[in-house]
């Protein structure tokens, strides 16, 4: 209780677990699979009739990928820590009086060492915004000739653009 405590407390000052779920994780075979509800009034604050809503950083250490592309060149292949899939799926849920005003674009990359991916949805009628990434590492190693295009489209996805929402007050 005490980490999905702390996780809540990593996306906003205040906000509070609602509730988590997690698969076995004594089954060493299978994905670890995390699903939390955070309550976070407050998340984002109004500004004007507009509201720039910046999404969470994941807030499980175990989940993140330990390194990033962060050299403009290397002399030597990038290397991750193993071949991983994270998945990230946050539902936003609307304040009252607020619309959509800019999402981020869906991305969308294939290479042999990975496939990065981001969308994000707007469903009206919940009053939802659904924003998804996934990164799966298929080698561990990315070559130095490969580096720059992966560097570039790994930017394009952590961009700031790319982790953020902007409402409007309707």
């Amino acid at each position: 209780q005490k980490l999905f405590d702390t996780a809540a407390n990593l996306v906003s000052t205040g906000a509070t677990d609602v509730g988590y779920s997690h698969s076995d994780l004594s089954d060493l075979a299978e994905p670890v699979r995390v699903t939390q509800e955070i309550d976070a009034d407050g998340f984002a604050v109004p500004q004007g009739d507009m509201m720039i809503v910046h999404l969470p950083p994941f807030p499980f250490s175990f989940a993140s990928m330990g390194v990033s592309p962060s050299l403009a060149e290397r002399r030597y292949p990038f290397e991750f820590p193993c071949e991983f899939t994270s998945d990230l799926e946050i539902n936003l849920r609307l304040p009252e009086g607020y619309s959509v005003v800019q999402i981020p674009e869906d991305i969308a990359l294939t290479t042999p060492e990975a496939v990065l991916e981001l969308t994000c949805e707007f469903h009206e009628e919940q009053h939802v915004v659904v924003w998804t990434q996934s990164v799966t590492v298929n080698e561990r190693s990315i070559a130095v000739d490969d580096y720059a295009g992966f560097k570039e489209n790994y930017d394009n996805l952590a961009s700031p653009k790319n982790q953020l929402l902007l409402l409007k007050k309707i």
